[in-house]
């Protein structure tokens, strides 16, 4: 057939051969170039919702196409049931947890040190390692990596940012009167968003003032980003933050999803359609311009559902924001609930459409998927598998033989057909979830080899990860101390008893010292020291245990004292070497008038051969009148 509509003389057959050629020529280049690549992420949406999953509510026709055209994972995992956890082992292929980042952030403002809350620099993302093959790179949506400028996008690998840094904000412009946590129905009283104005839309780093709903504003940048460049292969990452709360209406959805009779669900079906539309008109965006066959596009959600009933803001009889059906638990568990997740692939110039993959994928494949399918060296360490060949029926079997969890308060392994799930204060229990997706029938007591293996293997993993770097609002040791808090138990002295029984933390004297209901500055206790006999010094009246002290850091003493007459009580910060021997201390007398508990402050830092630093209050010889001490805080300061 002429592949020009016309007939051609019989002269123009060469030329048509060297024609043929050449397109020949473009369709192969075309094909072996590098491919876009666009990760799409939802936020708390649950495994129930889509239609290719089962879901009724929302239509989401155009997800459900992409599950047509590619590959739907029925088993697809993230690595924890939280938003920035997730994140962290998304962007770098590895558990979060080698390198901290296991613990949820809080908004910036409710942080103590927010420079040392975020994705750590060291760790490259795979806009690093893509951005250094050619591409050019965009992060569009929520970030939730870190809010301080250290760990900004453009710090990370992107070239361009358009979105908010924090873990949530509001779909309509701050000062909308339509944001509302949960807009419910009587008796239950609508929740306003009460953090408007505090995580603005940034481009780049310049506040920007955003009117459209926010996942359409998303959109509408990433089909701007597309089109620029274009003989130049992208990266977007685009990072919905539906729908996760505020719970908003779409109002273009709203109206035309009345039929659902919760107004919870019904707000967050109209966002999970807003949000499928979208995803239609970038595919749609993508097709139009020739892109579609070689751009590799990947959906998923980046936890489970969150559940609902909270009783003063929804109706009861909502039992899930979004619906994780069947499955049990929710977000922030690692129940099956909590952490399997919709995962859907689609290349359709190397993978077949059609396919629905049941063995467990995690997001962790993510990285090395899209480095091997750029041409781009493999990361020196990684979690994942590139699941490419899986896909094209190049390999077949299982991905991974065994995937991890912890989080909170649980632990969990997936190994085969079998899972471990462990709760803080709870019995271990185990499953098939081949036969058990629901996770109803613990097997544990039937299948106690299968449970000590699974235990085996969690201990061999967590042997090789590291403590988390922080919990949800401080930094934390690796001892999981605040890194910049209270070094010193019971320093409110909640813990005292009347009758002399002591904390371990503080040693004090044999006589002279008690503990007083009389006066304190809160709660139950404080310190009392009585008065001194006349020419009898009382030396180490109370003194606290030991502490690790770092060389160079400053060490802050904070307490509060008060007292009936003129007296004279001595705060120390003493320092030790390896072997415990005395290097210096630095001394401060308590000062003010005896209206009530004053505040004092003692700082010191710790000499360069410090090893150990104690807190010691000494009384003066002949001194007179009694001494109340309360509310001691004794930390390290950034």
């Amino acid at each position: 057939m002429n592949p020009f509509g016309a007939r051609l003389p019989a002269f123009s057959l060469p030329i048509l051969a060297v024609l043929l050629a050449s397109i020949s020529g473009v369709e192969a280049s075309q094909t072996a170039a590098k491919p876009n690549i666009i990760l799409i992420l939802a936020d708390d949406l649950g495994y129930g919702e889509l239609g290719c999953y089962g879901g009724k509510d929302a239509p989401t026709p155009n997800l459900d196409a992409m599950a047509k055209a590619g590959a739907r994972f029925t088993s697809g995992y993230v690595t924890c049931p939280v938003c920035s956890p997730t994140r962290a082992a998304l962007l770098t292929g590895k558990y979060q947890h080698r390198f901290g980042h296991e613990n949820n952030i809080a908004q910036s403002w409710e942080l103590e040190h927010p420079e040392l809350m975020g994705l750590p620099v060291e760790e490259k993302t795979i806009a690093d390692r893509l951005r250094a093959t050619g591409y050019r790179t965009a992060c569009i949506g929520k970030w939730h990596l870190g809010a301080h400028q250290n760990f900004h996008p453009q710090q990370r690998g992107f070239d361009e940012f358009f979105g908010f840094l924090e873990g949530g904000r509001a779909y309509l412009s701050d000062d909308h009167p339509g944001n509302f946590y949960f807009k419910s129905t009587p008796p239950f009283k609508p929740v306003h968003f009460k953090e408007a104005g505090k995580s603005p839309i940034l481009r780049g780093h310049e506040v920007v003032a955003e009117e459209e709903y926010l996942t359409d504003a998303f959109t509408r940048e990433a089909l701007r980003f597309v089109d620029e460049k274009p003989q130049q292969p992208f990266f977007l990452y685009l990072a919905y933050n539906a729908v996760h709360t505020p719970i908003t209406p779409c109002p273009r959805w709203e109206e035309k999803l009345r039929h659902i009779e919760n107004p919870v669900r019904r707000t967050v079906a109209s966002m999970m359609a807003a949000m499928d539309e979208d995803i239609g008109k970038l595919r749609e965006h993508l097709r139009e311009r020739g892109l579609a066959e070689n751009t590799l596009l990947i959906f998923l959600s980046d936890n489970g559902g969150s559940p609902g009933g909270h009783q003063t803001s929804v109706d009861p009889s909502c039992a899930n924001y979004s619906l994780n059906t069947p499955l049990r638990g929710y977000k922030g568990e690692c129940w099956e609930g909590g952490i399997r997740i919709p995962y859907i692939v689609e290349w359709p110039a190397k993978i077949p459409g059609g396919i629905t993959f049941e063995e467990p994928a995690s997001s962790l494949d993510i990285v090395p998927t899209l480095l091997a399918a750029a041409g781009a060296p493999p990361p020196e360490k990684t979690d994942g598998v590139d699941i490419t060949p899986f896909l094209s029926g190049a390999k077949t079997g299982a991905i991974h033989e065994t995937l991890f969890w912890r989080y909170h308060t649980f632990k969990a392994v997936r190994k085969g057909r079998m899972k471990l799930v462990k709760e803080r204060n709870g019995k271990d229990q185990l499953f098939d979830l081949t036969a058990d997706l629901t996770e109803s029938k613990d097997l544990a007591a039937d299948r106690p080899d299968v449970l000590a293996e699974l235990n085996r293997d969690l201990e061999t993993w967590e042997r090789e990860m590291s403590p988390p770097r922080w919990n949800q609002t401080r930094p934390l040791r690796p001892d999981g101390r605040p890194l910049f808090g209270n070094l010193l138990s019971n320093g409110n002295m909640e813990e005292a008893q009347p009758r002399g029984i002591w904390p371990a933390a503080w040693y004090h004297s044999e006589s002279g010292v008690q503990w007083s209901t009389e006066k304190c500055v809160s709660g139950r206790h404080s310190l009392h020291i009585s008065e001194n006999a006349a020419g009898k010094q009382q030396i180490g009246q109370w003194r606290s245990v030991a502490g690790k002290a770092t060389p160079g850091i400053r060490y802050r003493l904070q307490w509060m004292w008060h007292h009936t007459q003129s007296s004279n009580i001595t705060a120390h910060l003493r320092f030790f070497d390896g072997s415990g021997k005395f290097i210096e201390q630095k001394s401060a007398a308590a000062s003010g008038s005896n209206d009530g508990f004053e505040p004092q402050r003692l700082d010191a830092d710790a000499p360069a051969n410090a090893a150990t630093v104690d807190v010691v209050f000494t009384r003066a010889a002949d001194g007179a009148g009694r001494v109340w001490i309360d509310d001691v805080d004794f930390s390290d300061q950034p």
